[in-house]
């Protein structure tokens, strides 16, 4: 594991007075070369506490901890200067690369206990992170898990444009994807308070009425409203808000928001969700990128050219015959996609085909099973 604070002067004196006098309570790492430092930050981190100098050859603090900044966003970072160089420091502070500097001569116990606030703040951080990533992914799975067995068509379309969103926003070079593969996943989480019919021929890319097309149009603001009230995920409601809206702005809701103002997740939505629905009425992937080609006022130029060239990365939309195969109960895994009905021997339907499985769908299969065997094989994708 990598060490828990990394200090950073360009004087080996000073380096070894904070080996002596830091090393009990710490645990520390010394570098007397910014440059090195940097690589040990991208190599041997992530650190919980970065200290600098500010007066160092080459590379100041302020340089520096900027630097550090970019290589690792959740370390806290804390500059050490003299009076002179006071001013400047408070440069680091406003632009948000310092959590707090310190003044020389700097008394031992003033800076033990800004080291302890560092990696303090350091693990406040890093548990939210923790949290969005891992507790708040995870629960949304769940609650995709369950909603499939109800809508079992809207929630597998929503696994493959969960991948296929990740794919095109790391082709684009979007870093932050965690908002955008959620928005993918929950975009139509609004299905469900349709009726069912009208979801049915929605999906299947059947004509609808016009009360229905009314209802699809709502679609993006109902989904938006619905995942507003699950907590930190304003950006993500955000981003299903704004997926039907065209890139010249037109389209609801109807604000003056258009082009790049528009959330990023949302561009990339507004494109898939077109592309999938035209693969899937049975036209093949350049086929549809050219009909999408037609209507280019309606999406991001650099999405729709990031979309055909990673093309061949997303998948088929519709079931690959190449991937199938039989399958026995006891060999179901997570990720698997359906592709026929399971059924209990009595002819009790479990799940109906072209969901991808979790381990809420083996469980609930299991559970049949131990009272009424279920039909094997089992058609299954992947």
């Amino acid at each position: 594991m990598s060490k828990q604070v990394l200090l950073v002067d360009d004087e080996q004196k000073v380096l070894k007075a904070y080996e002596r006098n830091l090393g009990i309570d710490f645990d520390i790492a010394v570098e007397a070369c910014p440059e090195q430092a940097l690589m040990r930050i991208k190599h041997e981190g992530p650190f919980a506490v970065i200290l600098s100098d500010y007066n160092m050859p080459k590379l100041n603090g302020n340089d520096f901890l900027r630097k550090a900044k970019e290589l690792a966003p959740d370390s806290v970072r804390i500059m050490l200067t003299g009076y002179a160089d006071l001013e400047k420091a408070m440069v680091a502070v406003n632009e948000g690369s310092v959590f707090r500097f310190l003044t020389k001569p700097c008394q031992l116990p003033a800076l033990k206990q800004s080291l302890i606030d560092g990696i303090k703040q350091y693990r406040l951080v890093t548990a939210e992170k923790e949290l969005l990533n891992k507790t708040l992914n995870g629960s949304i799975q769940v609650l995709m898990e369950i909603l499939s067995i109800l809508d079992h068509a809207a929630f597998s379309l929503a696994q493959k444009r969960r991948v296929a969103a990740r794919k095109l926003a790391t082709s684009i070079g979007i870093s932050d994807l965690w908002a955008i593969e959620i928005a993918a996943l929950l975009s139509e989480i609004g299905i469900v308070t349709l009726p069912d019919d009208t979801a049915e021929r929605y999906l299947a890319g059947i004509q609808l009425d016009e009360v229905e097309r009314k209802m699809i149009e709502s679609l993006p603001e109902m989904s938006a409203k619905l995942v507003k009230r699950i907590p930190r995920l304003e950006t993500v409601a955000d981003i299903i808000a704004y997926q039907g809206k065209n890139y010249d702005g037109t389209g609801p809701p109807k604000d003056a928001k258009k082009e790049r103002n528009l959330p990023a997740g949302s561009r990339i939505l507004k494109a898939l969700n077109d592309y999938f629905r035209i693969v899937m009425k049975g036209s093949s992937p350049n086929e549809a990128l050219e009909m999408m080609k037609l209507s280019a006022n309606k999406y991001d130029p650099d999405v729709l050219q990031n979309l055909q060239s990673c093309i061949g990365q997303i998948g088929p939309v519709i079931a690959d015959e190449s991937k199938l195969k039989k399958v026995g109960l006891n060999n179901l895994k997570a990720g698997q996609v359906l592709r026929s009905d399971v059924r209990t021997q009595t002819g009790m339907l479990i799940l109906k085909a072209n969901q991808t499985l979790g381990p809420t769908h083996i469980q609930r299969i299991h559970n049949f099973a131990s009272s009424d065997p279920i039909e094997e094989p089992i058609l299954v994708e992947g």
